[in-house]
């Protein structure tokens, strides 16, 4: 597909001036689909961006299906394409949303398909505080989490590690 494009032929035999032809060359492939990210964090009342990128020569159609069931446009649920970029917007998320998602993308070369998460749980924290704390006999650990609910209680776990060791 990266070899497809505009080529130009140049014939000269030496008399005159060369001649020139212009030619615009079509690779035909199966879809490729990328997803712009596998796990999409939201909330109840939300709204979520399901996105995969396709590639296809000739143009890919573009199915999105929930576990199995097609998915169709509802007044909630708008599917949009912008070039390669196809997106599944869900407004107003509700908590039977949240699940497994795939887009699939045919045309007459092949078929691709690539999974989505929508889900409601809380990101993965991220620590903020350095690794290595400036006192002996305490440490200051902080972190930050991206919710769309109120975080109804944390988890920590720690262990010590030998001297010199790395986490």
């Amino acid at each position: 597909r990266h070899q497809a494009g505009i080529y130009i032929c140049t014939a000269s035999n030496g008399v005159g001036d060369p001649v020139q032809k212009q030619i615009n060359l079509h690779v035909l492939y199966p879809p490729e689909i990328e997803v712009e990210r596998g796990w999409v964090h939201s909330g109840e009342g939300y709204e979520a961006q399901l996105v995969c990128i396709v590639h296809a020569e000739p143009p890919a159609e573009v199915l999105w299906f929930r576990d199995t069931l097609r998915l169709d446009s509802t007044e909630r649920r708008i599917m949009e394409v912008r070039g390669s970029r196809h997106t599944l917007l869900i407004r107003k998320v509700q908590s039977s949303d949240f699940g497994n998602y795939t887009c699939q993308a045919d045309n007459q070369i092949g078929k691709a398909k690539q999974s989505l998460e929508l889900s409601g749980k809380p990101n993965p924290a991220t620590f903020r505080s350095h690794p290595m704390g400036r006192f002996r006999d305490s440490y200051n650990i902080t972190w930050a989490v991206n919710s769309y609910t109120p975080i109804e209680e944390f988890k920590l776990y720690f262990r010590k590690l030998p001297l010199g060791s790395q986490p």
